[in-house]
């Protein structure tokens, strides 16, 4: 049986705190894929200064966590730049409520939209721990040395 708990809030939010809240979702005990994102835009220190403004935000339920840290800067011809956060965990959960916060490095010049958070219930979780390098090579990679390859004189 898979069961989905979804949560959606497109208003701007201003980050002020440290681990602000800026989603929630309910949940009962069971495993779970659970995914988070929202869109963030930069704005200037007071009006007129542009700068690295850093975030850091994380997806949390129970014990496991996902994070991402990055950097926005805010410029001086539309208010700031925007990015997206995205982040995933997957979770045997007793049951109580999986949180996406954020935590600013300058407070009220980072402000987060279209925040959505989706878990998915499902019967079992098998999570791959092998490290994907050992046996794949990403065809970008293999093109790589190929021209590298080439451009030797033999």
């Amino acid at each position: 049986m898979s069961r989905s708990f979804f949560y959606k809030w497109s208003d701007k939010q201003t980050i002020n705190d440290v681990d602000q809240v800026i989603g929630r979702l309910a949940l009962p005990s069971g495993n779970y894929i659970i995914t988070g994102e929202a869109s963030v835009i930069a704005t200037k220190l007071n009006g007129a200064i542009d700068f690295n403004q850093p975030l850091e935000c994380r997806l949390k339920a129970g014990t496991i966590e996902d994070t991402i840290m990055l950097n926005v800067w805010s410029d001086r011809f539309d208010g700031g730049n925007r990015g997206l956060i995205a982040l995933n965990i997957c979770v045997n959960f007793e049951g109580g409520v999986a949180e996406l916060t954020c935590t600013h490095g300058n407070p009220g010049c980072i402000s987060v939209f279209d925040v959505a958070l989706s878990a998915m219930q499902v019967d079992k979780l098998q999570i791959n721990k092998a490290d994907p390098s050992s046996d794949h090579k990403p065809y970008w990679h293999t093109q790589i040395q190929e021209r590298v390859t080439m451009r030797i004189p033999g």
